[in-house]
């Protein structure tokens, strides 16, 4: 987990980080909502939005189990969408946060999209190669044998 923070720079982490900010945005947008929508709306996004954080983390640090991981993040974060639609429908987001926290929503879904995409080709590489069916060179091996 400290790595990921360590290397904001890098392309591979956005989504951690954009992922983070969008919670510690949401944690003080809370605040600014009345009582009963900050324990409707404001506590669910905000636990969503740390599901994120928690769901990337969790794919970057366990690479056997990066699909599955990828695929819970795609989950909550659809979820966390949902309710700041609502939230903002109902004009519980400002249009001034509604702004920056869309920012935030769509370099997530971009990035999350391409890192998935990533994810599914390593996992594809990776049986392809243990599939059991060996080199070319062994099949011409069996091949001339038979």
């Amino acid at each position: 987990m400290l790595e990921l923070h360590n290397v904001k720079g890098s392309r591979k982490n956005g989504i951690y980080v954009d992922c983070k900010q969008l919670a510690m945005r949401l944690y003080k947008l809370s605040f600014t909502m009345a009582k009963r929508d900050r324990v409707i709306f404001g506590d669910r996004m905000l636990s969503l939005a740390l599901d994120c954080v928690e769901d990337f983390a969790f794919a970057y640090q366990y690479p056997e189990r990066r699909v599955e991981y990828t695929e819970r993040l795609i989950f909550d974060f659809g979820r966390l969408k949902e309710l700041m639609r609502m939230a903002c429908d109902l004009k519980i987001i400002s249009t001034k946060h509604y702004v920056t926290i869309f920012e935030y929503v769509a370099r997530i879904d971009e990035g999350v999209g391409k890192y998935r995409k990533y994810g599914i080709s390593k996992v594809q590489a990776a049986a392809g190669s243990n599939d059991g069916r060996g080199s070319g060179n062994e099949r011409q091996e069996e091949a001339t044998v038979s």
